[in-house]
């Protein structure tokens, strides 16, 4: 009587759900597709009971680019592995709101860039040329307040 395994459609005839449960009925793994969706697999847990997801892989139709997301055991902190364009790297990290407080993005002219969400791009760092290093402070209005260059 305890459900272990469900195949179930999502979002009408556009989706589906497929999922797995522990002997508790507690959902351990699930695959979600459908057209708002995109397509989403997520590892439920720690091994102390919770239903809270702990990994998700996703692919949104908006966002265009995959994501790899580790998320906090009450659902909202979140560390994300993506992409803000073809080969542009990108590593999130969103509080408890679920608002962005950390982004870094890897440029492919092989520069990094650190910053919030809340204002412009606060350190840079990458090449000035193929072998002239540099680091770039920015204010909160983007602002160049520091650049060392070798």
């Amino acid at each position: 009587g305890t459900l272990r395994f469900c195949l179930d459609p999502s979002e009408g005839q556009a989706g589906a759900y497929f999922g797995i449960y522990n002997e508790k009925g507690e959902n351990r793994l699930s695959v979600a597709t459908g057209e708002s969706l995109g397509c989403v697999l997520t590892m439920y847990g720690r091994g102390d009971g919770s239903e809270s997801p702990g990994v998700m892989m996703r692919a949104s139709p908006g966002s265009k680019m995959p994501a790899l997301a580790i998320v906090s055991p009450n659902c909202a902190a979140s560390a994300e592995l993506t992409f803000t364009e073809a080969d542009v790297p990108c590593f999130l990290l969103s509080d408890k709101s679920g608002k962005e407080v950390f982004k870094a993005v890897g440029k492919p002219n092989g520069s990094l860039t650190i910053g919030s969400s809340a204002s412009e791009a606060r350190a840079e760092l990458g090449f000035e040329s193929a072998e002239k290093p540099q680091i770039t402070l920015r204010d909160k209005s983007g602002k160049v307040t520091f650049k060392a260059a070798k």
